[in-house]
This record gives C-alpha cells, structure tokens and sequence, in this order.
C-alpha cells in the first residue's frame, strides 16, 4: 500500500509569514481589484520580473482540482465570495459561495474559539490540568499528566499524541469520543496519551483537540455540535457551518466531493470524520471570513466581540517561535499559527500530514489589526498548492505587503552562455536532469515528471516557479536549493545511465541489477530506500504495470522483512490477475507483521485488516 508520509507544511505555512516591507492597510472596495482580476493574477512563490501571472483556469487543470470556492475581506467586510469549477466531474454541478466544503484542521481555529469563550465566562481555565475538569474521560495518570492544560493542548504543545485522523468511509461503524481517546475499535487510531513532557516542545496533535471537546461537553453538558452553534457558529453568523459526521442528505446536496491528487473521485465522495474538534466541520469559505471577521473584531476591541481583547490577543500570541521547530518565523498560537516577523497576520492551514482528510485542502490568511484577509477552499488533493497561488495573487491586487510573494530581476544570458548549460546532470545513484537550451530561459526534464523552465534572474542563477527552486550552475555541475535542502547534480556525458533510466527504457533486468549493486555498495543509498522504492512502483504502475510489478518484487526481496513490501506487491499481482501470487503474498503480509515494528501502529493494523480480508476473498472458491 502508499504510506501516508508528513508532507511538510513549510510551502503552505509560508504564504502567512512577512516576506518583509512595511506593514500597510488594504486598499479601500472602491479601488480594489475585481474578482476577475485575481482569476488572471496567480502567482508562485517567486515573482520574477517579465513572467506572466497564471490564470485560476489553468492552475486547477494543472493542480487537478475541479472546484474553488474563494471569499475576501477588504476593510473590515466581505467585499466578495465566488466559486469555480465543479463539485465533482460526474454531475458538474456549479461550485457557488454556497458550496459545502471539509474544512479539516480549520475546525480547530473554531474549537479554539468556543474555548475562549467560556474562559471569559470564568467556566473554564487556561492553566489548570485539563483531569482537574474531566468528567467523562480523563487522561491516564502518569508523569506528564499534571502538566496537560487547555492552553497547551489548544497551541499543540501538550506532548498529546496522534497527529491526526484518516477518517471512515461512508456507512462505517463509527467510534464514540471515548472510543477515539482511547484507540478503541472501530476507531482506526491509537490511543490519545501524553508521552511528552508537556510545555517542552511543540507536536502537532488532533487527538489533543479530542480531550478539548470531552472537556468542552463535561463543562457545559451539551453536546459539542449544539455547544458550538451557539457560542461560535450562531454569534459569528456562520450560517453554513455544521459540526456534522457524516452530513445528512441535505448537506450533501450542497456538498463538494473530494477527489485525489490525479483529480479523481474519492470512494463514497468523502471520509466521515467523527473527531469533530479537530476536523469535523463542514462550511464555506463565506463563512470562514465571517469567523475571520469576529477574530479582528475581538482582537481590535470591538465593542460586541465575541472574545475579550485581552483573550483574543493571547489567541493570537504564539506558543513558540520556532515555526513547530521547522525554523520558521511563523509560530503555533491558540488554534491558529500566526506570524512573528511583524504585526498584521494570522493563519491557518489544512496540514498536508498522515490521516488528514483527503481529498480537501483549504487555507485561511488574515491581518490581525488591518481588516484584510482571504479563505480558498478546494475539493482536491492538489488544492493546497492552488491555495498558496490564489493568495500570492490576492496579495499582490490588493497591496498586502507581510504575505507578498518577493520580486526577483530577471536576467538576460546570452543564446551562448545558455547553450554551454545544457546538458545531463545526474542527483544521487538515480536520478537525471537533461537541461536544454530554450529561447531566453533553460528547459529542463526530469526522469518522471513532467518538463519545466528555468528562469534567468539577475543573480546569475536560474529559478524554477513550482515548486520554487534556486539552480546554480558551475564547470562541476548544478546545485538545486530549496527551502528545504541543497542537492547537487553532477554533470554526466550521454553514456552514463542511471538504473530508472534503464527501467524507463525497458532495460528491466539491467535497471534491477543496477539497483542491487547500489544495494550492495551502499545500504542506505536513498535511491534504494523500502519507501522510495515502493513510491516508485505507485508512480509507474497506470502507465507501466509491468516495470512497477518488477519494482514491487525488487523491493520485497531486498527487504523481506517489510510488510509493506509485500502488500505493495500483493496489489500488483491481483492488478496483474495473478491471484495465486497474491495471495502468497498477503501470507507473507501477516507472518511479517508482528515483525515489522518500525511501521506505525495504525498502519500495522490497517495493513493487517487489509491482508485478512484479501485472503479470505482469494481462498474463497
């Protein structure tokens, strides 16, 4: 099976941080921008001087997400929501401002806020040990305990276990809150503990939001979707907004469906998610700016405000300054993250992580002080990407200068010095770049993937827009450099090939032998990593079933021990109508299992209901 692997927030996270300049108020509604001009206005996130901006259209194709659905504030109001594209490519229904979405882990902002208030109501406390108020579930005693407060569990910081949830598909049995505390079958999670020491360190935790709402419905006897309707969803206006899991028959009506990656239809068109503190809310992106809405109030002092100036500020003050200890500026506040480089933004994003819910991204960008701010919402894997597109562009419309994406002068090398560029440049064991000259910018082409360009800038250095990456060229080769790390390619003549490149050409047994001697020459060569292998075979199997079942065997015989391994390769003998194999496999699947402790334990037991079943089916006569 494809693991479920933390996707870093960093690109996401990024469109909420200052990109530096003066901190400046929106342009006033009669001198904004249309909707329309943002449609032609998305941007990367590096601007460089004579490229155009791309269009919304052609961004979904690219992204493959069928729908969007936008609303934005200027001075204080909503100036204007619209939706684009579709709910789904089955029936075509129009996305309208009214169109249902997941709103996944920006139904903790929202839990954060119910919170809030009954702190200003003196029900409940910031600092307390959170057991000190439990009623119907306490956390397990132990040596962290004592030092699991609301506030730290509100800022993920509470050293709360599971990150979070994957959801059920519809007309599952589905857990009870207890059940999910307590990693209970039918929930499909471990078990919601503290292993940490709590205050130490920031960790991303769902189940943390789970205590918060037993805590929220202990305190007040209600049950959390009513409680929410009426200290948050009620005040703020949020009319579309329902803490409901699975949505009834009306909802789904207006509801977007969720689709891939490759923009294709999730199973059941959605997950059921019963966490509903942490991910549980369907709403619009209307609705969204109107929560945005009652936040700057609250943090302004308005008079009405659904929190106190001072709560509403501690909301917004981060936890920790260390972006979650990926070293970013941004930092992890009371339900939302909010920049630390200068005043003016908060946010919120759907975390691309394991057991988010698939098939919705969606992205909040807000000034505390300045009343501007925009919500995207998406029915598509590929949405958080287009999300951070559609902010860079409003941002650039409207003058907000702390969520700007930077300009770069663009460069002008000669048709020469270009051409004394291009050619093969090898990363790793495995990988090859083959750079071309073009008219005015490098082409460059992956193994896999699809071609792109590089842009001159002033620099002297060449940029590719999506994802953003700096190429620096010298006699040796090119070095690559992301946020993230540096990776630096070699410059290789037409004779030296890499062992995918073999695969792609059919040169199977070759590409397999040329695997096993990195195996033998380098143990932990990530070319021949148990996951990158498995990743390689799910990216070729639809065009080429055939390679991807070679890679499956390969990488089930260097890592015999992996469950993994030999589900992946189960997968690929039933797509290959080989039955008898498969079921071998999933034999294997349950001998290794008790084995394989490096794999998560709700994985060990997904992959353990899911070979139990398959071999019952290919025993059955």
């Amino acid at each position: 099976m494809t693991l479920p692997r933390l996707q870093s927030l960093l690109p996401t996270l990024l469109v909420a941080v200052a990109v530096g300049g003066p901190v400046v108020a929106a342009p006033s509604p009669a001198a904004a921008p249309s909707p329309a001009a943002l449609e032609h206005s998305l941007l990367p996130s590096l601007v460089v001087e004579g490229v155009p901006a791309w269009t919304l259209e052609e961004r979904m194709r690219h992204h493959h997400v069928p729908g969007v659905s936008i609303a934005v504030i200027l001075d204080g109001r909503i100036a204007w929501a619209r939706g684009y594209g579709v709910l789904d490519l089955t029936s075509k229904v129009p996305v309208t401002p009214k169109t249902l979405f997941q709103a996944s882990s920006l139904s903790k902002p929202v839990t954060a806020l119910a919170a809030l208030r009954l702190v200003d109501q003196g029900q409940l406390s910031l600092q307390a040990p959170v057991n000190s108020m439990l009623k119907g579930w306490k956390l397990p005693n132990g040596p962290f305990t004592a030092g699991v407060t609301l506030q730290r569990l509100l800022a993920h910081t509470a050293g709360v276990t599971v990150g979070g949830f994957q959801g059920y598909r519809p007309g599952a049995s589905l857990p009870t809150l207890q059940d999910i505390l307590d990693g209970r079958p039918p929930a499909n999670n471990k078990p919601v503990r503290v292993d940490v020491e709590p205050g130490s360190s920031f960790r991303y935790s769902g189940g943390g939001y789970e205590i918060v709402q037993q805590l929220l419905q202990d305190v007040t006897g209600q049950p959390f979707p009513a409680l929410l309707s009426a200290t948050v969803l009620g005040p703020a206006g949020m009319q579309d907004s329902f803490f409901e899991q699975p949505p009834s028959a009306e909802l789904q009506a207006r509801a977007a469906t969720g689709h891939d990656a490759d923009g294709a239809a999730l199973p059941g068109k959605w997950h059921v998610y019963p966490e509903l503190a942490a991910v549980g809310l369907w709403t619009t992106p209307s609705d969204l700016a109107r929560f945005t809405l009652a936040m700057q109030q609250s943090y302004t002092g308005a008079k009405g405000a659904l929190l106190s100036q001072a709560t509403a500020k501690r909301m917004l003050t981060a936890a920790s300054t260390d972006g979650g200890g990926l070293g970013l500026s941004s930092g992890n506040a009371l339900g939302l993250f909010v920049d630390q480089r200068g005043k003016g933004t908060f946010a919120h994003i759907t975390l691309e992580q394991p057991n988010g819910t698939d098939g919705f991204r969606a992205l909040l960008v807000a000034s505390e002080e300045h009343g501007y701010g925009v919500v995207v919402m998406t029915n598509g894997d590929g949405g958080g990407k287009l999300a951070d597109e559609i902010v860079r562009g409003a941002a650039e419309l409207y003058g907000w200068t702390e969520v700007a994406a930077p300009h770069t002068r663009r460069g002008h090398p000669s048709e020469e010095q270009l051409h004394k560029l291009a050619g093969r440049y090898r990363f790793g064991t495995d990988a090859l770049l083959v750079v071309t000259a073009g008219r005015g910018v490098l082409k460059a082409q992956p193994l896999l993937g699809e071609a792109f360009d590089l842009y001159p800038v002033e620099s002297g250095d060449f940029v590719r827009l999506d994802p953003t990456t700096r190429f620096a060229f010298d006699a040796a080769g090119v070095t690559a450099k992301t946020l993230f790390s540096d990776q630096t390619g070699v410059r290789v003549t037409p004779a030296e090939q890499v062992p995918l490149q073999l695969l792609l050409a059919g040169k199977v047994e070759l590409a397999l032998d040329g695997y096993r001697k990195l195996k033998q020459l380098e143990a932990s060569d990530p070319a021949i990593a148990e996951l990158r292998l498995n990743d390689l075979g799910y990216e070729i199997a639809q065009r080429a079933p055939d390679k991807a079942l070679a890679i499956f065997k390969l990488n089930a015989e260097l890592y015999p021990d992996s469950a993994n391994a030999w589900d992946s390769l189960a997968e690929a003998y039933l797509g290959a109508g080989k039955r008898e194999e498969a079921l071998r496999c999933y034999h294997r699947v349950l001998l290794t299992l008790d084995h394989d402790t490096h794999l998560p334990q709700d994985i060990r037991a997904m992959l353990r209901a899911s070979a139990e079943r398959k071999s019952k089916e290919l025993e059955a006569p």
